[in-house]
């Protein structure tokens, strides 16, 4: 319980409240409604005060004595007259301060059995914005920050990844400068890619052409052999003026119907025509 001041709600029709606390004199003697002093204050008697209207419903009124320390109440002179009421109104005023002071004290946030600060449920005000990462902040920030709040607790796997790449985000930032020419030249740079994607189907077109070419190679040796070989089965099919291969002997066609000299003049020889029809001289002889 306060010992200086006291509180009521507001119910939109009262407008006479208590004085349930001693005060040396009116002036002494403040009523706020929601922390805006009131002004116009009456006294109809020493312990109530009138409001000139009725605080609305749900409002906080404040009756609250303030006791001026400006100067002593009273000062006493050497050889005077020490009376009661001197004494009395000497000690009220140091009675009344330190009343105060102890609501003061106890109205103010302070350290709780497990070393936290404890507001009591109460609203803490005229909370400055935030500068350090341990300062408190107030509504406005958190409002105008919600937003983002809101995106990076939808998004906290993502953040949680960039976490674990931190080094790679920094060597980013010391390439910021770096990375502002390229996004000054991102035209250049996308065409770049353009060509590039041009290159590696051209890359693999040269391959092609070169395979092509190795084919076209191995398919002219390939003609040659071949044509050598049709060479050499005609030559063993039809050549009458030698041998077919020197020194491995004659065509078909030379044994068959006889040649320049070769087949038909070979003793022991003679082709098969001569075999067949000659009738008046030795076939295998000169």
């Amino acid at each position: 319980m306060a010992f200086s001041y006291h509180n009521y709600t507001g119910d939109n029709s009262t407008t006479t409240f208590n004085i349930p606390f001693t005060y040396t004199d009116t002036s002494e003697l403040s009523v706020t409604v929601d922390g805006v002093a009131e002004t116009g204050l009456t006294f109809p008697s020493t312990s109530t005060v009138t409001l000139t209207s009725a605080p609305a419903s749900g409002t906080l009124v404040q009756v609250r004595r303030t006791t001026s320390l400006t100067a002593r109440a009273v000062d006493f002179a050497s050889g005077s007259v020490l009376t009661e009421e001197d004494l009395d109104d000497s000690n009220i005023q140091v009675f009344h301060a330190a009343q105060e002071a102890v609501d003061t004290a106890g109205d103010a946030i302070t350290l709780d059995a497990t070393d936290r600060w404890d507001a009591g449920g109460k609203v803490i005000k005229n909370v400055g914005s935030p500068v350090a990462d341990t300062d408190a902040v107030n509504k406005a920030f958190i409002s105008t920050n919600l937003p983002n709040i809101t995106t990076v607790a939808g998004i906290n796997t993502e953040v949680t990844t960039v976490a674990g790449i931190a080094s790679d985000v920094t060597a980013v930032v010391a390439d910021q400068a770096d990375i502002g020419t390229v996004a000054t030249d991102i035209a250049n740079v996308n065409a770049v890619g353009t060509n590039i994607t041009s290159v590696n189907t051209n890359a693999t077109n040269i391959t092609d052409i070169q395979n092509a070419s190795a084919n076209a190679t191995t398919a002219t040796t390939q003609a040659g052999l071949a044509s050598g070989f049709a060479d050499e089965a005609e030559a063993w099919a039809q050549k009458i003026d030698g041998e077919a291969q020197t020194g491995e002997g004659y065509s078909s066609k030379a044994w068959a119907v006889g040649d320049n000299g070769g087949v038909s003049n070979s003793a022991g020889a003679g082709n098969a025509k001569d075999w067949a029809t000659e009738t008046t001289t030795t076939v295998d002889t000169n």
